[in-house]
């Protein structure tokens, strides 16, 4: 017989068991019932599409995020106010079809109005730790496009091996939530039951928890991807009508001044910005044939190049129908290569290159600096840059920046991420490359040095102090004292405050408390007093825990019990 080992994901495996059991946990409290009333899509506040007066301002930024040509169709009937049979004139195409993709693409935008907009960056800054490479690509192009088979011919992978890493990675991303919610839940629960907190704050600090759900870095993902996966696949994916299908045969479709006019206001619209244009020329079929090419360039976005004006041996090709010889277009396509060469962009650093920090085992992410570029190239050029890092623990963010005139700058926000690193290995050198978007293009590292220090670890002279209150001369044993020591390894710093955890009991006075840093060995005296104008004058024993936290210490948080006894003197 065979022995068979099977390795599953952790997350995978607890989801199989119940959580009603585990220590500490409380059956009232339904982290799923939480998640599943907070964690929807927006309601969406049902506009009349069909009547022009549709606010097009408030879907407007959302034109970018569904298929151009439906964006076009309304910009044109929103904003431009066009009537749908004059746009079917415009695109050569029927009335139906227009009424069909203006309303294809406002069902898109409620779906969008719905749900969080996702940053790639940041997406990949705060789940990268938690999934690879191929689940993220799966999940950013699930935001993207919504269309699992799309995804499957874009990845060489089969639709339903997409749809199950995105199902599961979307339960890891609920899991991620539970996980955090558990373990405040369980510290709370802790706290009651060691009668640190009364049951009213652990009533209170509960209800907290359904209220702050939405706040986990997690859960902008999950409301993103659940919505997606609750009936609205393929709701971003273009569907191909067969009247704007691409033909075998090319034809030139001729528009009237109106619409040419039009189209030029679309341009201006979307804030194009001319460059100059260059005339060319070429002796073939019938004698001389001209054009112009001109640029035009999109900002933080790209440069667009376009052949206009084309006039054949018997005229403008606009007005005459002959075929364009096919040396003539060889020759177009080298104009515009020409015309490319002549508004190279020159990528430049601006500030320094090279950063340096220092950092504590399991610290957050943390940001270093910033990288400067500039675009030195001829006027009329845009630069478009990559940050390219040679280690994962380097995060840019973008990733890649667009669209910069000359003499105009751009920025990578340059991030490190400690939990990849470990003080055994210390110190750190990586690389981040940025390079732009010629062929071949241009790099500059720009290196970044990294000190990783030991995580500290919180040692307390006494968890609990005590005091006695005389109700009758308002006499006590106030004040006493805790030291607090870091006791971690050499190398290692403490930062730490101390906090009430109830925060409801204004006779206890803590000084100070932010202190920092302290290296191995080093302490910092803790001064606990009572503020006798605040003590009840009901004789009985009144409790508060202090915690003192450092988020990246061993054992945070550790916790002091202050007690005060209030008796009469006879």
């Amino acid at each position: 017989m065979s022995n068979h080992l099977v390795v599953s994901d952790p997350s995978a495996i607890s989801s199989r068991f119940s959580e009603s059991n585990a220590i500490g946990w409380d059956e009232d409290f339904d982290i799923d019932d939480v998640i599943d009333n907070n964690l929807i899509a927006a309601p969406y506040d049902d506009d009349d599409q069909d009547d022009q007066n549709f606010d097009y301002q408030s879907i407007e930024k959302h034109l970018s995020r569904i298929p151009a040509r439906e964006a076009d169709l309304i910009t044109l009937y929103y904003h431009n106010r066009m009537k749908q049979e004059q746009i079917a004139k415009v695109f050569s195409t029927t009335q139906a079809a227009i009424s069909y993709r203006i309303n294809r693409g406002i069902k898109r935008i409620r779906f969008l109005k719905t749900i969080p907009d996702l940053d790639y960056d940041l997406m990949i800054k705060e789940l990268s730790p938690h999934f690879n490479n191929q689940d993220l690509e799966i999940l950013w192009r699930m935001n993207i496009t919504t269309c699992q088979s799309e995804i499957a011919k874009q990845l060489n992978l089969t639709q339903g091996r997409v749809r199950h890493r995105f199902i599961r990675a979307r339960d890891k991303i609920r899991d991620l939530i539970k996980k955090e919610l558990q373990e405040k839940h369980y510290e709370y629960k802790l706290l009651r039951d060691k009668k640190y907190m009364t049951e009213e704050e652990y009533e209170k600090k509960k209800q907290e928890l359904n209220d702050k759900v939405g706040e986990s870095i997690y859960s902008k993902y999950y409301i993103v991807f659940n919505t997606i996966s609750d009936r609205n696949y393929n709701i971003l994916h273009e569907v191909s009508l067969p009247q704007f299908k691409d033909r075998s045969d090319p034809t030139i479709t001729l528009m009237s001044d109106s619409d040419i006019t039009l189209m030029n206001d679309l341009f201006q619209m979307n804030s194009f910005v001319s460059g100059g244009k260059f005339s060319f020329e070429f002796d073939s079929i019938g004698g001389t044939w001209r054009w112009t090419v001109g640029s035009k360039n999109v900002r933080n976005y790209e440069q667009f190049f376009e052949v206009d004006d084309i006039t054949s041996p018997f005229g403008k090709l606009s007005d005459v129908s002959i075929p364009i010889p096919g040396d003539v277009i060889d020759k177009i396509c080298e104009s515009i290569n020409n015309y490319r060469e002549q508004l190279s962009p020159t990528l430049s650093i601006v500030n320094p290159q090279v950063f340096s920090v220092t950092v504590t085992e399991c610290d957050p992410v943390i940001s270093v600096g910033e990288v400067i570029i500039m675009n030195t190239g001829a006027f009329g050029s845009f630069l478009s840059a990559s940050a390219v890092p040679n280690s994962s623990w380097i995060i840019p963010s973008p990733s890649v920046v667009k669209g910069i005139q000359k003499d105009s700058t751009g920025s990578f926000d340059v991030s490190i991420n400690p939990s990849l690193l470990f003080s055994s290995s210390s110190p750190y050198s990586g690389v981040l490359n940025i390079q732009d978007n010629r062929n071949p293009n241009i790099s500059f590292p720009v290196t970044v040095n990294v000190v990783v220090l030991p995580r500290p670890v919180i040692y307390v002279s006494s968890q609990s102090v005590t005091f006695v209150f005389n109700s009758t001369d308002c006499t006590s044993n106030s004040p006493q004292t805790v030291d607090v020591c870091n006791t971690g390894p050499n190398g290692s710093l403490l930062n730490f405050e101390v906090v009430k955890v109830s925060g409801c009991r204004p006779w206890l006075i803590i000084n100070p408390i932010n202190v920092g840093p302290l290296g191995s060995g080093d302490s910092q005296v803790i001064t606990f007093s009572i503020d006798s104008s605040y003590v009840s004058t009901t004789i009985g024993t009144y409790v508060e825990t202090v915690l003192i936290r450092s988020p990246n210490a061993i054992n945070n948080p550790t916790a002091i019990v202050v007690t005060l006894v209030v008796s009469l003197k006879f």
